[in-house]
């Protein structure tokens, strides 16, 4: 049993992988509460009189900076990284089969057992498995699309992550 995918990750696909991988962890969420919690203390304090312009401004800037300052700079990445790096324009030739994941790029290949996979996590539009805290194979739902119950039936059979999160 095995599921095969030819993936070209597009620049949309590439944020929205990290945007998830930015702001579903703890940081992420400390940064939006920080996001929130400025913007709050910038409505309080303009009905504050005499209040310093420096003070108001320190508030909003810490309101742009998780909720519109980063996203901003992580589109840009995806972006960039969409433009310049080859191995996405190129593809990757994706066999997911019960002994792990085999890739295949041009005359490159890799090999990831079950038991390198310490994470796995989708969004409605991506399956995301780590083989560390910042290294993933990124499959984006619509290459897998006619396989997608059979893909995530491999991956609850065969992998032993500390964390399987599939929608």
């Amino acid at each position: 049993m095995e599921v095969r995918a030819t993936v070209r990750l597009t620049e949309k696909e590439l944020f929205g992988f990290l945007m998830h991988h930015t702001y579903a962890t703890t940081s992420g969420a400390v940064g939006i509460i920080l996001s929130i919690l400025g913007f709050v203390g910038f409505f309080y304090m303009l009905g504050v009189p005499d209040v310093n312009p420096v003070y108001l401004c320190a508030l909003f800037v810490t309101g742009l900076l998780f909720t519109v300052v980063q996203p901003a700079m992580i589109y840009y990445k995806a972006k960039k990284q969409a433009k310049m790096n080859m191995e996405i324009e190129e593809g990757l030739e994706y066999t997911i089969g019960v002994a792990g994941i085999n890739v295949v790029q041009g005359e490159k290949t890799g090999f990831s057992t079950w038991d390198e996979i310490v994470k796995v996590t989708s969004t409605k539009s991506l399956v995301m498995l780590y083989t560390s805290r910042v290294h993933a194979y990124v499959i984006p739902k619509k290459n897998v699309a006619e396989q997608l119950d059979k893909f995530k039936d491999i991956i609850r059979e065969n992998c032993h992550a500390g964390y399987i999160k599939l929608k």
